[in-house]
């Protein structure tokens, strides 16, 4: 029988797993149209600048936050997300990327997801039960003092509710666009 500490990191590990496998529908189903589409205005989006590609950004949130496209979103789970969490676990993410450069293309971004995913998986699924129940550290301001675990569960639900509005975005472009 396995211990209760194999139990949680094993628990933490296929929570996680299943929160990323989405991603590999989307290979199939995501198109270069629906990736870039504004589905209303005002609409977030990455956009074509002299540097290469940018997700459109402001530091103090607008109320009400607008609408964002799938390149958005690719973009908030890669680097704003899953790689600054990587950046303060490991020191690196996996995309490359920082701030708000971004990729124009859904095959770019999948592969780039992926990276950043393997980065943040690696270092998560290294912890033992007992790192699981230990603080962030310093690193994380506010959130210094909070388990590692509130940080796998914080990145699996923004994995899973940001996937879950890109697969719907994907289906309302398919039948509306």
């Amino acid at each position: 029988m396995a211990s209760s500490a194999d139990t949680i990191t094993q628990s933490v590990r296929l929570t996680l797993e299943s929160a990323w496998q989405p991603v590999n529908d989307l290979r199939t189903r995501l198109t270069a149209d629906a990736y870039l589409w504004e589905p209303a205005a005002p609409c977030w989006t990455v956009r074509p600048t002299d540097g290469g590609w940018a997700a459109d950004w402001v530091e103090e949130e607008p109320n009400p936050a607008p609408l964002t496209t799938i390149a958005w979103r690719t973009w908030h789970i890669g680097v704003d997300c899953l790689d600054s969490y990587s950046g303060r676990l490991v020191g690196r993410g996996g995309t490359g990327l920082t701030g708000t450069a971004w990729v124009g293309t859904p095959v770019e971004a999948l592969d780039l997801l992926d990276q950043a995913w393997a980065v943040f998986f690696s270092a998560i699924t290294s912890w033992t039960a007992d790192d699981l129940v230990s603080p962030l550290g310093s690193d994380w301001g506010p959130y210094g003092a909070q388990p590692k675990l509130d940080l796998a569960m914080h990145a699996c639900r923004e994995v899973i509710h940001h996937l879950a509005e890109i697969s719907l975005l994907v289906d309302l472009h398919t039948t509306t666009a």
